[in-house]
């Protein structure tokens, strides 16, 4: 693994702690691939807020067009079976009011970029390894941290990235959306 040598090159550490070294280089590369795996898929703050006004629409859509049927068409829909057709109507408005609440309650500040939670892992665990393992002092905020962090976040996801924004704030983690609960609806 050509990685964890540049890591264990950009360490140095003493001789004695290099296959402990190596064996925390492995491990925090392995932690990133499951961070980077488990919150991968999660849409970033903008996406999801507009994925849940898609689901109203689409929602209310589906409740318009369900209502504007016959009683008979609805009836034989629901086997002739009112409950399970009340049942129906109340869990989509359920749905609908609870995706619109948490579309009101997602807050995004204008002019915000997503903070990405596995760079800065990445930056926390290159101040980390440096901050242990390095036989001289080293600023966990330099270029050398830098280069770790990149080495170990290409290694860990497969992508180039440059990681200085992360590397001035080793240990930052944020959580990725801000939900606050809306005042109640003035009548």
């Amino acid at each position: 693994m050509k990685a964890a040598a540049r890591a264990l090159e950009l360490i140095s550490p003493n001789p004695e702690q290099r296959d402990l070294c190596a064996t925390a280089i492995d491990a925090r590369i392995q932690m990133l691939r499951g961070l980077a795996r488990d919150i991968g898929s999660i849409p970033s703050p903008g996406d999801l807020k507009g994925e849940l006004k898609e689901i109203v629409r689409d929602l209310k859509r589906t409740k318009r067009n369900f209502t504007k049927y016959s009683e008979v068409a609805k009836a034989a829909t629901f086997w002739k079976d009112p409950e399970r057709q009340e049942a129906f109507l109340t869990a989509l408005n359920q749905g609908i009011e609870a995706a619109q609440f948490h579309h009101d309650a997602l807050v995004i500040p204008p002019g915000s970029r997503q903070f990405d939670n596995v760079k800065a892992m990445a930056a926390s665990y290159a101040a980390e390894l440096l901050r242990c393992y390095s036989a001289e002092p080293l600023t966990p905020t330099g270029r050398i941290c830098r280069e770790l962090a990149e080495l170990l976040y290409k290694e860990a996801t497969g992508k180039a990235a440059n990681l200085e924004p992360y590397c001035r704030q080793p240990g930052r983690i944020e959580p990725r959306p801000l939900f606050r609960v809306p005042f109640a609806k003035r009548r």
